[in-house]
């Protein structure tokens, strides 16, 4: 029986392993449109509005995930978890409120740029440059998350 109990184990990670493919993916769409924004760009480009959107959406999202990460992570050390494991885990969960600053304060950047009708696309670089240093971060965070989950 013991055997059933550890393998059982192995898949209660299972659910938020697959809120980050989703999240992975989300933030592959906003890639692109930042990969595909030129920097230049003309009078009406939609780069930030889609943007706003984009990132509007996957930002309300995280603070759900992110419940859902630290209601496992009290259930894993209520468990009994080897310390190193624990460190790890709890490492991992007190990045949560940065990860979502960063992604908040790119919302807000994105709307004041829409807000004021920019027509200048280079002062939306800053925009971009936080936004690309968010999304990295995220996606260092997320991958050490299924590492320390399918160890």
């Amino acid at each position: 029986m013991m055997l059933l109990d550890s393998e059982f184990e192995e898949f209660r990670a299972l659910p938020i392993i697959l809120q980050h493919r989703m999240l992975v993916a989300e933030l592959d769409t906003i890639a692109g449109v930042i990969d595909s924004w030129t920097g230049g760009g003309a009078e009406g480009d939609p780069t930030a509005a889609r943007l706003l959107l984009l990132v509007g959406h996957f930002t309300q999202a995280l603070p759900t995930h992110f419940a859902t990460e630290e209601k496992s992570t009290a259930a894993l050390l209520r468990d009994g978890a080897d310390p190193e494991f624990r460190r790890r885990l709890l490492a991992l969960d007190s990045e949560h409120p940065q990860l979502l600053a960063c992604f908040q304060a790119a919302v807000q950047q994105l709307s004041d740029f829409c807000a004021a009708d920019n027509t200048q696309p280079k002062a939306l670089q800053p925009a971009i440059t936080d936004l690309k240093l968010a999304i990295a971060e995220f996606r260092r965070h997320e991958a050490a998350e299924d590492q320390l989950f399918v160890e």
